[in-house]
């Protein structure tokens, strides 16, 4: 067990609502006075996001929000929208994330792939989607004007039940919805949080939209792990960079494109103290050589962290820390759970040095794409590397995406 951290590690079959949201409780039980996000000059602790989320679980299902429902969420990161999440989890439902910059033809498409029950959206895309008048549309409530109703009780569901449908950018096609079970993201937390040496005395700053896997990793840390989390209020570097400053957070988990606006854009990031920060973390695409040796100079404090991972996945891989600066082009080695395949054409094992297809085992498997079987059976398939026959292979992710094991694994 890290120092620091209360790590839970067994989730129960059924019976009340999902791990994530006993976690959560549990923090809140634990943890109540300490503070679960900054954003601005506002600082929620848990016990206040804990009755945020009470207040508006009796709004949604006061809308027919109840255990199985999905939830559409589009919004960005904001307090109000973690009231959101943990009320539908609250109720048993389905949050359906969508990124708030994307455009209302994603949004109409979620709702209608999902048979959404109700959808929660930020006061600025109201108009938006009523417009679109595919499902019913709550304004998200604002903190200081929470309905006073009482929730009603806890959602019975299991752990293996879906918990979350991360909708992708749909860059090519129309987007996918990737569903996970509350017992893989609960999993999936932990293990990076293992791998990263995350503890209670840590403040994540977290630029990156809770719609995105990532933003979304971030987000489980605080309500599963109890780490208090810091928001920027806008999404440029202007903004990240006053966070630094007030805020002070420990560990900064970017992507690829946050830190090309921050060294590469009109940005106060050279003239912020970042003395605060320990650990920096990327996703999210390689960084460009030149980047990554500004990065370098930049954070020469921090440790950097270099991972990989999809939707479907939770996350696959973590190059460990003293390595980052002597292999920048590595993704490292699969997190504990996990076992990565590269795979040829014909399903067998590449050899050291050549390039396959990756195919992730283990922990983080989805569940699938929404109401998407063909899509779904592209993607998800049986483990062909495994060795038990008298036993059905698990299903195995295969990415899409190419890559090769140097000698070392």
């Amino acid at each position: 067990m890290m120092p620091g951290l209360t790590i839970v590690t067994g989730v129960r079959d059924a019976g009340s609502a999902g791990a994530i949201w006993r976690r959560f409780e549990a923090n809140v039980r634990d943890r109540g006075d300490a503070t679960a996000l900054l954003q601005g000059d506002r600082s929620v602790s848990f016990r206040a996001l804990h009755a945020m989320a009470l207040g508006t679980a009796a709004a949604l299902a006061a809308q027919g929000v109840t255990v199985g429902a999905r939830c559409l969420i589009w919004a960005d990161a904001t307090p109000e929208m973690a009231a959101a999440m943990l009320a539908t989890w609250r109720l048993g439902g389905i949050i359906v994330l969508i990124n708030e910059d994307a455009p209302a033809t994603h949004f109409a498409h979620a709702a209608r792939s999902t048979m959404a029950t109700l959808a929660v959206v930020a006061p600025a895309l109201l108009a938006m989607a009523t417009a679109a008048a595919v499902v019913p549309v709550l304004a998200m409530p604002a903190g200081d004007r929470l309905p006073d109703g009482v929730a009603p009780p806890v959602g019975a569901i299991a752990d293996t039940a879906p918990a979350s449908i991360l909708f992708t950018s749909g860059s090519s096609g129309l987007p996918k919805g990737v569903t996970q079970s509350h017992a893989t993201l609960f999993a999936g937390c932990h293990m990076v949080a293992e791998h990263l040496g995350l503890t209670n005395d840590d403040r994540i700053l977290c630029p990156v939209p809770w719609a995105f896997d990532y933003g979304f990793g971030q987000f489980l840390s605080t309500v599963v792990l109890g780490i208090t989390q810091v928001l920027p209020v806008a999404r440029n570097p202007f903004a990240v960079c006053d966070a630094i400053t007030a805020h002070r957070p420990t560990v900064f988990a970017g992507i690829t494109s946050v830190f090309a606006q921050l060294l590469r854009g009109l940005s106060p990031v050279r003239e912020t103290d970042l003395s605060s920060l320990r650990l920096v973390t990327n996703t999210g695409g390689g960084i460009p050589p030149a980047i990554f040796a500004d990065m370098l100079d930049l954070f020469a404090h921090c440790d950097i962290s270099l991972n990989y991972g999809m939707t479907e996945t939770y996350r696959s891989a973590g190059l460990p820390v003293a390595m980052a600066r002597e292999h920048p082009a590595s993704v490292g080695f699969a997190y504990p759970g996990v076992s990565l395949a590269v795979l040829r054409d014909d399903g067998s094992e590449a050899a050291p040095d050549e390039i396959g297809e990756i195919a992730h085992r283990g922990t983080g498997v989805f569940l699938g794409y929404w109401n998407e079987p063909e899509r779904t059976a592209a993607v998800l398939r049986p483990d062909p590397l495994w060795p038990h026959l008298e036993i059905s292979a698990p299903m195995a992710v295969f990415s899409g995406d190419l890559g090769w094991k140097d000698s070392a694994g």
